[in-house]
C-alpha cells in the first residue's frame, strides 16, 4: 500500500486536529483557547502595564500608548513563530513581533515585567472567560430539567430499590450531626467533590513546598535542621542541608499515577493539578464541559416520556414506594 504524500506547507489537513474543536465545541469556547485570544490578551496586558507605568511618572508618551492600542490585534503569527525558533522564548518572540508594528513603543514593551506577567495572567483570564461561557449553559440545563421534573411531578412510577430509596429522609432525621446519609446507593459525585478538595489541598501544598525548595536552593530560606541531622553525604557534604520536609510534602502531594485500570482518580488529580507547571489538559477539560452542557441542554429540551409504559410497569409491579 502506498504511503501518503508528505504534508504541504500550511496544510491543515496534514496535522492532527482535535475533534473537540473541529466537530463539537462552540465557536466561543474554541476561540477562548485560541492563539489569537492568548496573544491578543498578552498585548492588552502590555498596554495596561504601559498605561500604569505612565501614570506613575515613567517617561512613556501618549503617542506610544496610542500606537500600542492601534495594533492590539495586528499579530504577525508567522513572524512570531520564526522569532520563537530563533530565540527559544515565546514571550520575547511576541515582544519582538509587537515591536515590529509598534516601533515608537518598542523600547517600553514588557518594561520591568517577567514572562509570568503575561503568561499567568492570561491563563487566569482564559479560565475566567471559560467559566463565564459554561455558567449560562449550565443554568439553561438546570432550567430545562426543572421544567421537565415539574411537568411530570405527579406521574406515579414504580420505584426500584437500587435506583433510589425514599426512606432516606426517615433515616437522615435519626442520624445526628450527619453530613450525608443514603439508604441504598449514593452518588459518586460526593467522592469527586471530596477528592477535588483534597486534590486542591495537594496542589497548594505542592506549590508552597516547591517555592520553599527553590528558595532554599538560593539560600534565601531554610527548613529546621536538627542537631543530629546530617546532609546528603556524611563524608563528602556533611553540611549540605536538603529541604527534606518540603521534598517529602511534594512527594506525598503527588502520588504516582498511570493509565492502568484501577489507578485512583485522586492520584490523577494530584499529578495533573499539583505537579505540572504547564497544564495542557485545561483547555480540553473546558472544551469537553462546553460540549457536554450543550448536548445535555439538547437532551433535556427534547426528553420524551411514555406514560402508558410507565403505567404498565406500575400496575404489574409491587410498588413499595414512589420516587
Amino acid at each position: 500500500m502506498a504511503t501518503p504524500a508528505p504534508p504541504g506547507e500550511g496544510d491543515a489537513f496534514s496535522r492532527y486536529r482535535s475533534p473537540l474543536v473541529s466537530r463539537y465545541a462552540s465557536p466561543d469556547m474554541a476561540f477562548n483557547f485560541s492563539e489569537r485570544k492568548k496573544f491578543g490578551t498578552w498585548r492588552r496586558l502590555w498596554l495596561y502595564l504601559a498605561q500604569a507605568e505612565k501614570s506613575l511618572g515613567l517617561p512613556i508618551t501618549d503617542e506610544q500608548i496610542q500606537e500600542m492600542e492601534a495594533n492590539l490585534d495586528n499579530i504577525d503569527f508567522k513572524m512570531a513563530e520564526e522569532e520563537e525558533k530563533r530565540l527559544r522564548h515565546d514571550v520575547m518572540a511576541h515582544v519582538h513581533t509587537f515591536a515590529q508594528c509598534c516601533p515608537k513603543a518598542a523600547g517600553i514593551l514588557h518594561l520591568g515585567a517577567t514572562s509570568c506577567y503575561v503568561g499567568d495572567n492570561t491563563d487566569l483570564i482564559v479560565l475566567r472567560d471559560g467559566l463565564n461561557l459554561l455558567l449560562p449553559k449550565l443554568a439553561r440545563v438546570i432550567n430545562r430539567l426543572a421544567d421537565f421534573a415539574e411537568k411530570f411531578a405527579n406521574l406515579p412510577t414504580l420505584g426500584f430499590t437500587h435506583y433510589h430509596d425514599k426512606r432516606n429522609n426517615f433515616v437522615l432525621r435519626r442520624m445526628e450531626n450527619s453530613i450525608y446519609c443514603h439508604g441504598q446507593t449514593y452518588s459518586r459525585k460526593v467522592d469527586i467533590e471530596v477528592l477535588s478538595v483534597l486534590a486542591s489541598l495537594g496542589a497548594s501544598v505542592h506549590k508552597i513546598c516547591t517555592d520553599i525548595r527553590l528558595l532554599a536552593n538560593l539560600k534565601e530560606i531554610e527548613e529546621p535542621f536538627e542537631k543530629e541531622q546530617i546532609g546528603s553525604s556524611a563524608i563528602l557534604m556533611p553540611t549540605k542541608r536538603n529541604p527534606m520536609r518540603s521534598e517529602r510534602c511534594c512527594s506525598l502531594a503527588s502520588p504516582p499515577y498511570d493509565s492502568n485500570p484501577g489507578s485512583s482518580p485522586d492520584s490523577f488529580c494530584a499529578v495533573v493539578f499539583g505537579v505540572l507547571w504547564m497544564i495542557v489538559q485545561t483547555a480540553e477539560a473546558f472544551l469537553t464541559a462546553d460540549i457536554i452542557l450543550s448536548t445535555l441542554q439538547n437532551i433535556s429540551e427534547g426528553l420524551v416520556v411514555y406514560p402508558k409504559v410507565i403505567a404498565g410497569h406500575y400496575s404489574t409491579g409491587v410498588a413499595f414506594y414512589v420516587h
